[in-house]
């Protein structure tokens, strides 16, 4: 038993549409992905002033992929937190460990640096 009453209520919404209203009050007609209008994507819907709504009418909160990548597209990117510089560009070389790492190897196998 997986929790579905019928083998039809398991097809997790095939057949559903998106279940947002544009701002001329037309329901999207898009086919909705597994993407979720939760209450955090409303909050950026709302801070962005994007002109989307919920249908009231829609009996799940699913988006298409279209209105996904909208929302997507305005969210800003979080920066790290341990980042000094404002341009968002690690300077750092790869293959060239930071010179804690090094006095560490040299402590732990013994080495002498030159």
């Amino acid at each position: 038993m997986n929790g579905f009453s019928t083998e039809d209520d398991s097809r997790g919404g095939h057949d559903q549409i998106c279940c947002l209203v544009e701002e001329d009050s037309a329901r999207c007609s898009r086919p909705a992905g597994n993407a979720s209008y939760n209450k955090r994507i409303q909050k950026t819907v709302a801070q962005r002033k994007l002109k989307l709504n919920i249908d009231d009418s829609a009996r799940h909160i699913y988006i298409c992929d279209y209105h996904k990548g909208v929302i997507q597209s305005v969210r800003t990117r979080r920066k790290r937190k341990d980042s000094d510089d404002d341009t968002g560009s690690n300077d750092q070389d790869v293959d060239v460990p930071e010179v804690g790492t090094s006095q560490r190897v040299c402590r732990l196998f013994g080495l002498t640096v030159i």
